[in-house]
């Protein structure tokens, strides 16, 4: 890991958006996945559910670890981060599609 990304991640103003970073790139994955498959926008609500969902497991695992604690502002911004991910992804899907209509009509 690059030294600088080690020292912004030890910030403690960081906390809490540094959640966001790792599911962002899930939800980048996730919406690459729903866009090959081509799923309904119920299946993007939920899969978004989902990862939120992770996030939260993953803060109750924090209870029963020592000197650590359940931090509900870790399960917004992760939520955040997988919601932007897959927006991410349908801002691109919807680009292309744009993008092809300009060029081939």
């Amino acid at each position: 890991m690059p030294n600088f990304v080690a020292k912004w991640a030890d910030m403690e103003v960081n906390y809490n958006i540094r959640t966001a970073i790792p599911l962002l790139v899930v939800g980048l994955c996730t919406g690459l996945i729903l866009v090959v498959y081509k799923k309904s926008s119920y299946s993007w609500f939920l899969s978004w559910l989902v990862l939120t969902a992770l996030v939260f497991v993953a803060e109750l695992g924090q209870l029963f670890l020592p000197l650590r604690s359940f931090d509900l502002g870790d399960v917004i911004w992760g939520a955040f981060g997988a919601g932007f991910g897959l927006l991410l992804v349908l801002i691109g899907k919807f680009l292309s599609k744009k993008i092809k209509h300009f060029l081939y009509e």
